[in-house]
C-alpha cells in the first residue's frame, strides 16, 4: 500500500508523538506540520525539550606538562606562566573576537586574573568547577590571557612571575624568560571541543561534565610587522570531555 505525503507526515507525528508519552528519554522534536491546503503548524513534543531554562554543571581542569630536566638546550622550558582573564563556552564554530554568546565560566577572573604554572608535577590546575550551563551543544572553550604590560601599568598589580616581560612567558632552565606567543593578534586561545563519540562536547540537565585541557608549546610559523615569517613556539591545546556524572544521586531524598 502506497502512503500519499499528507498520510506519512502524520504517521511520522504519531509515531513521534507517541514516543514522547512513553517517556523514552531526554530528548525534543520541533517541526512544521504541513497541512497541504491552510499553511502549517508548528509543533513542539516531548516532556524534557531542553531550553535555557534547564542547566548542568560543568568543571574544566588543565593537566600540567611534566617537568623535562634533561633536556637539550633547544627543550629547556621550565615554566609556562600564564595569566587566565577569562574561561568561556561557545556553541558555534564560526565564533569571532567580541562575540557575545559566549558564556562565561569562572567570572571572577575578570577583575583577578589568576597565574598559572602550566609545568609541574602536582595535580590538574582547576579553571572552573561547579560552572552552571544551559543545556545544549558546545564546540569550542575559549581561554583570555591578561597582557597588559607591567611597564606601562593597568588594572592588575599582582605579583608577576614573568617580571618586565609581561604577565605570561616562557622560563628556561639559564633563567632567561621569553614572552609566550599567540597565533593571532588577540591574547587569547580557542580550542574545539571532543568527545568520545563527536566533535562537540553535549551537556544535559541534572549532570556534572568533567573537562579536561591539555596546553602544551608547538613550533609555528607566525609573521609579524617586526620579524616579518619567523618560526616561534606559541600557546596549543586540546581539550576532550573525560567523565559525565549524574547530580539526581547527590540530591537528598525527601
Amino acid at each position: 500500500m502506497r502512503l500519499s505525503s499528507g498520510h506519512l507526515r502524520n504517521l511520522l507525528f504519531a509515531v513521534f508523538a507517541t514516543l514522547a508519552l512513553c517517556g523514552c528519554g531526554d530528548w525534543c522534536f520541533s517541526g512544521d506540520i504541513n497541512r497541504g491546503s491552510g499553511g502549517s503548524n508548528q509543533t513542539t513534543v516531548g516532556s524534557n525539550c531542553w531550553s535555557t531554562q534547564s542547566h548542568g554543571t560543568l568543571a574544566a581542569a588543565a593537566l600540567k606538562l611534566p617537568v623535562c630536566n634533561g633536556c637539550s638546550s633547544a627543550n629547556d622550558v621550565q615554566h609556562i606562566f600564564i595569566r587566565l582573564r577569562g574561561i568561556q563556552l561557545h556553541a558555534n564554530t564560526m565564533s569571532v573576537p567580541g562575540d557575545a554568546d559566549w558564556i562565561d565560566l569562572a567570572p571572577e577572573l575578570a577583575s583577578l586574573p589568576r597565574e598559572i604554572d602550566l609545568i609541574g608535577d602536582s595535580s590538574p590546575e582547576i579553571l572552573a568547577e561547579n560552572a552552571h550551563v544551559p543545556v545544549g551543544y558546545y564546540r569550542e572553550i575559549r581561554l583570555q590571557f591578561f597582557e597588559d604590560s607591567p611597564a606601562i601599568g593597568g588594572g592588575f598589580t599582582g605579583e608577576n612571575a614573568c617580571g618586565k616581560t609581561g604577565w605570561n612567558c616562557l622560563v628556561h632552565a639559564d633563567g632567561t624568560v621569553e614572552a609566550l606567543r599567540w597565533r593571532g593578534d588577540a591574547p587569547e586561545l580557542v580550542i574545539p571541543l571532543e568527545s568520545i563519540h563527536s566533535n562537540s562536547m553535549v551537556v544535559l540537565a541534572n549532570t556534572r561534565t568533567n573537562l579536561q585541557l591539555r596546553l602544551e608549546l608547538r613550533w609555528e610559523f607566525l609573521f609579524s610587522q617586526g620579524r616579518g615569517w619567523s618560526v616561534e613556539q606559541v600557546l596549543a591545546g586540546r581539550a576532550a570531555t573525560t567523565e559525565v556524572e549524574s547530580l539526581e544521586a547527590e540530591s537528598p531524598t525527601p
